[in-house]
């Protein structure tokens, strides 16, 4: 300690007595992280950064942009001659829809692509069943019947349906649905035709009826 006289001590004021902003470091808080860039790296160019990073394998694995492997396709045979096999899909739920309209059974000739196209409040086998036993009753059963794995078409109810008629039944694939693609470019064609009936304020199903007339027609 060192002696000052009394003259030369200032009492203290309230303001001198407030604590000092902490300018030291803190453990509570966390250090600022700078990257440094090594002058290893200095003349590394974009186009040589890009490169080792696409060639990197950790970078590959976690890039959700990296290009995917499509699995090879294998022809399937065409049939020779009409109604020799179908495809069904269902569609919806559909929105903004008239009463017993909330989905949409598709069925097409994969030879002479004719269609056929029935409304639904639902999309149960029973339902399916339906369907299909009306227009099979109109038309001729089928050889084979292809659909995607829906549970209207896994149940028993549906695979003895099929069985009854003999109808060997196929089904898609589950994470490539191309393969079904001659039903999935129609049902596009029918969401346009749902969409142009509503834009026009015109009943559905009288729509679609008047839509499948023409596309029939183009058949025969």
């Amino acid at each position: 300690m060192k002696y000052k006289p009394g003259q030369d001590n200032v009492t203290a004021d309230c303001l001198s007595r407030l604590p000092l902003p902490v300018t030291a470091y803190s453990q509570e808080q966390e250090p600022e992280m700078v990257a440094v860039l090594s002058p290893e790296f200095a003349a590394v160019t974009v186009e040589d950064l890009k490169s080792m990073c696409d060639a990197c394998p950790i970078l590959r694995q976690h890039d959700r942009m990296a290009n995917t492997h499509v699995a090879p396709l294998y022809p399937v045979p065409t049939p020779t001659t009409a109604w020799e096999k179908l495809t069904i899909d269902v569609v919806g739920p559909l929105n903004n829809t008239p009463p017993g309209c909330r989905f949409a059974m598709t069925l097409i000739d994969n030879y002479g692509k004719w269609p056929e196209i029935a409304f639904a409040p639902d999309v149960t086998s029973a339902t399916v069943v339906k369907f299909l036993s009306t227009t099979f009753s109109r038309e001729e059963n089928p050889l084979e019947l292809v659909t995607d794995n829906g549970s209207q078409f896994v149940s028993a109810e549906f695979e003895a349906f099929l069985a009854d008629r003999d109808i060997k039944h196929y089904h898609s694939s589950v994470y490539y649905p191309q393969a079904n693609g001659e039903i999935e470019r129609f049902n596009r064609v029918f969401k346009d035709c749902l969409q142009t009936a509503s834009i026009e304020g015109r009943e559905w199903k009288a729509f679609v009826t008047e839509f499948l007339h023409t596309e029939q027609l183009h058949m025969l």
